[in-house]
């Protein structure tokens, strides 16, 4: 697949085995990017079981089941910052009582609008919920 056995095999959950859907939506910030350029964002989820989950930013939202999905990455295109330089990604766990949602991987990636490959971009990201994450992403671009 796209990204390492390693990041496919971990990932953020919300919502799991909680038999109702009150917790079956996360959103996630992601600060510090450039609020006049836009961006690709990438997500890859995959979980031995049906589990449709929705990525979605502003108007903008892509449907997948996470089923065995070793392969499969969702891109949201052209996404333009706000002001502040901050995306908000709402995250929203499959319909089903028990499922939740799952998220093995996130790459931004600055829109280029031509062919040569564009730079993977360093960001921070953490939800904006009950659960929050920092993490520092560097690393090869994603082709």
């Amino acid at each position: 697949g796209p990204f390492p056995d390693a990041v496919v095999r971990d990932g953020i959950s919300w919502g799991l085995t909680t038999n109702s859907n009150a917790q079956d939506t996360i959103q996630l910030k992601i600060s510090g990017l450039e609020p006049l350029r836009t961006y690709n964002i990438l997500f890859q989820s995959s979980i031995s079981f049906n589990m449709f989950i929705t990525y979605k930013i502003d108007a903008a939202s892509i449907i997948r089941n996470a089923y065995n999905n070793g392969a499969g990455v969702d891109t949201l295109k052209n996404i333009q910052p706000n002001a502040s330089g901050d995306v908000v990604i709402t995250l929203i766990g499959d319909p089903g009582t028990t499922r939740g949602g799952i998220l093995n991987a996130l790459v931004v990636r600055e829109f280029c609008g031509c062919i040569a490959t564009c730079q993977t971009i360093e960001f921070n990201w953490r939800s904006c919920g009950e659960y929050r994450y920092q993490f520092k992403m560097a690393g090869p671009r994603l082709q």
